[in-house]
């Protein structure tokens, strides 16, 4: 699945990002899109990230286990 992301000024679309399915290093998975764009003649690199909450993998312990 792909997401969109609209960067608007004042409702005027300025630029359209696509953002990809991605599993980060961390192990938690989301959606992340980059690119490059221009706002009142200043160029910008732009970096987006969407992470689902609670989608971290936990290896050999429990979310709620106390590390002692």
């Amino acid at each position: 699945m792909r997401i969109k992301v609209v960067v608007k000024d004042g409702g005027k679309e300025i630029k359209t990002f696509d953002m990809e399915e991605k599993t980060f290093k961390t192990g938690s998975v989301g959606y992340h899109g980059f690119g490059k764009i221009e706002i009142n003649g200043v160029r910008y690199q732009a970096n987006f990230m969407l992470v689902e909450i609670g989608s971290k993998k936990f290896k050999g312990a429990e979310k709620n286990e106390v590390k002692q």
